[in-house]
């Protein structure tokens, strides 16, 4: 029972798209550009490995819903 358990357990979290948004924020909170960035064609990956560490240097933050609300606050300011 316990091993059906955790292969569904597995099954859920280990998807290809559930580890893409895990890439993807683990570059916000660390500020190292990971290669799935470049599956964004939208996203100027040059310019934001610039960018992402004077957003993290202004506004310091240990979570990604800690940077949204860092966002939506700067946004709501402008």
């Amino acid at each position: 029972m316990l091993d059906i358990v955790d292969t569904q357990l597995a099954y859920c979290f280990q998807q290809d798209g559930l580890m893409t948004l895990q890439n993807l924020e683990n570059t916000l909170l660390t500020g190292e550009i990971d290669s799935v960035v470049g599956v964004y064609l939208e996203i100027y990956t040059q310019l934001l490995a610039v960018q992402l560490p004077m957003f993290r240097l202004n506004h310091p933050f240990s979570s990604s819903s800690e940077a949204a609300e860092v966002l939506i606050s700067v946004w709501l300011i402008h």
